[in-house]
């Protein structure tokens, strides 16, 4: 698999609406080890880029992140009806969409998460 604009049309439909310039953009940014993922670099890719795309409000998991990112928890059209709530700050960046929730638990499997450096701790 290739972390190209075809591949990501073809693995993420529901981002369909997304402008071809912005997924190659997205597709650009992701600095991504590939130390870590090794063989599944081009899969993170196209997960990084999804994640990107949505927190930017692509597709419809994009629009309820902009949502949720104003604090609004829920909306009504007929005699405009918005509650508001405060923001979760401690969510991480990645935990905000299932796109990111998906690369946390790939990086995860890969043997990615916490790691202590400087010698034994006891």
């Amino acid at each position: 698999m290739a972390a190209d604009l075809q591949t990501f049309r073809e693995r993420f439909p529901l981002l369909a609406e997304a402008p071809d310039g912005a997924v190659l953009d997205a597709l650009a940014v992701p600095s991504l080890s590939a130390d870590l993922f090794g063989d599944q670099i081009d899969r993170a890719t196209l997960l990084a880029a999804a994640h990107e795309l949505t927190l930017n409000g692509h597709g419809e998991e994009g629009k309820l992140v902009a949502q949720r990112s104003a604090g609004v928890t829920s909306a009504r059209s007929g005699d405009a009806s918005l509650n508001f709530a405060p923001t979760e700050a401690s969510a991480s960046l990645y935990e905000r969409t299932s796109y990111g929730q998906r690369l946390l638990a790939l990086a995860t499997s890969l043997g990615g998460g916490p790691r202590a450096v400087g010698g034994f701790y006891g």
